[in-house]
């Protein structure tokens, strides 16, 4: 599986110059697409009663960072 493309590719050091809130929303952006992937990936897990269980977790926590990042864009 190819590793996922991160929105923004900043180091630490890049990072660390930025607005918090900024920061923040590199780390929150690079958080969205990891569990974005692994909605995609429990989409498969039908009939997998503890995967069905896992996967309405895993956008419960894409709904919040999503909602973070919303609240930081304001």
């Amino acid at each position: 599986m190819p590793e996922p493309i991160p929105l923004i590719n900043l180091d630490a050091v890049s990072r660390a110059r930025l607005p918090l809130a900024e920061q923040l929303m590199d780390v929150f952006a690079d958080a969205l697409v990891a569990v974005s992937d692994a909605l995609d990936i429990s989409r498969y897990g039908a009939g997998n009663s503890r995967i069905t269980s896992m996967h309405m977790r895993i956008q419960a926590v894409y709904d919040e960072v999503n909602s973070m990042m919303k609240e930081l864009a304001d």
